[in-house]
C-alpha cells in the first residue's frame, strides 16, 4: 500500500478523535465524511476517559498513529490497519501535557517541567567482550579484510518500542513541543534556549549543551533529517548543525524573516517551510543559509504551512 491511503487512514482518525473530544461520543459516519472526499477504512478507541480527560493531541508520522490524553496514556496505532501496537502511561495528569514531538526513533512527551521519550524503534549495539576475546576478534577482522570478507560484528538489541527511555525534571520551564531526531531530542523553554538532550543507546536523556535562539521559539522546534529547526517569535530562522558537538558548533546557520514568527516551521525530509505575521512563506534547505524562494499568500498565516506531496 502506497503512502497516500496511509495518510487518509490517519486523518480520519485524527478527525475522529477531535470530534470525541470536542462533541461527546460521536462517530462520524460513512455518509458524512463523503461529503469531505473522505473514507473511513477504521476506527478505533483510545483509552482517553474523555468526561475527566480529554484528548491531548493527536500525531500521524510514518505510518503510525499516536494518540495522548490528558490522563497519561500515550497509545499508538497503525495507521493502515487501525490495529493498537502499544499504550503506556506518562506523566502527571494533575499538570498540563504540551502537544507531541515526534521522531522517525521516538515520541516525546511534556507534562509540566518533565520530558518522558518513548521509543519506536528497538536500538543494536555492538556487544563488549573481555581483552581477549577483542585481541581474537581484531585478528579475525584483520584475516577477514585481506580476504576481503567484511568483518564479523556481534550486536544484542536493546527494547525500546513502547518503553519509556527517558523520564526526568527539565533544566527549564519548556514552551513548546520537542523536536525529536535519531538521537536527539531539542527541547525549547521560556528563556529562549533550545536544550539538547541525548538519545544513544546507553546515554539516554544525558543533557549535551543548550543552544541560545533569537527570542523565544514560536511553537516549538521541527525535525528535519539529522537537523533541528525553529523560527523565533522575532522572526529568526535557525538551523541545527548534522553533528551537534557543543554550543558553539551546534547551529548551522540562522536567517532572519520579515516580520515576528508566530506559528512554528513544517518540515520534509531536509526540506523547512516557514510562514511569518507579514503573509510571507519560505521554503529553506538545511544545507542553505537563505531561501530557496519566498512568495506572499497576502493575507496573516492562520497555521503552518502544510508540505503535500
Amino acid at each position: 500500500m502506497n503512502a497516500f491511503p496511509t495518510r487518509v487512514c490517519a486523518l480520519a482518525l485524527a478527525l475522529l478523535l477531535s470530534a470525541n473530544a470536542l462533541a461527546g461520543d460521536v462517530l462520524l459516519t460513512k455518509p458524512y465524511l463523503q461529503q469531505f472526499g473522505l473514507t473511513r477504512g477504521w476506527y478505533a478507541q483510545a483509552p482517553v476517559a474523555y468526561e475527566q480527560y480529554p484528548l491531548a493531541d493527536a500525531v500521524y508520522h510514518s505510518g503510525e498513529v499516536f494518540v495522548l490524553s490528558q490522563a497519561g496514556s500515550l497509545t499508538c496505532f497503525n495507521g493502515v490497519t487501525g490495529e493498537q501496537r502499544w499504550s503506556v502511561r506518562v506523566g502527571d495528569p494533575r499538570k498540563p501535557y504540551l502537544p507531541l514531538g515526534v521522531g522517525e526513533s521516538a515520541v516525546a512527551v511534556v507534562n509540566g517541567s518533565h520530558l518522558y521519550v518513548v521509543g519506536r524503534v528497538d536500538a543494536k549495539v555492538v556487544v563488549e567482550k573481555d581483552r581477549e576475546f577483542l585481541t581474537n576478534a581484531q585478528s579475525a577482522a584483520q584475516s577477514a579484510a585481506k580476504k576481503g570478507l567484511p568483518p564479523v560484528v556481534e550486536y544484542r538489541t536493546i527494547p525500546r518500542v513502547g518503553k519509556v527511555i527517558m523520564d526526568f525534571e527539565t533544566r527549564y520551564i519548556p514552551s513548546g513541543p520537542p523536536a525529536v531526531t535519531s538521537n536527539r531530542v531539542f527541547c525549547p523553554n521560556m528563556s529562549g534556549l533550545i536544550d539538547i538532550y541525548d538519545l544513544s543507546p546507553g546515554k539516554e536523556g544525558t543533557y549535551f549543551c543548550a543552544i541560545q535562539a533569537d527570542g523565544m521559539v514560536a511553537g516549538g522546534p521541527v525535525a528535519a533529517g539529522q537537523h533541528a529547526a525553529w523560527l523565533s517569535v522575532k522572526g529568526t530562522v535557525g538551523v541545527t548543525s548534522s553533528e551537534v558537538t557543543g554550543p558553539r558548533e551546534s547551529t548551522a546557520y540562522t536567517y532572519r524573516m520579515r516580520g515576528f514568527g508566530e506559528l512554528p516551521p513544517t518540515s520534509r525530509g531536509n526540506m523547512i517551510f516557514v510562514g511569518t505575521s507579514v503573509g510571507e512563506v519560505s521554503q529553506f534547505s538545511t544545507s542553505l543559509s537563505e531561501p530557496i524562494w519566498t512568495t506572499s499568500i497576502g493575507a496573516k498565516f492562520r497555521t503552518s504551512p502544510i508540505a503535500i506531496g
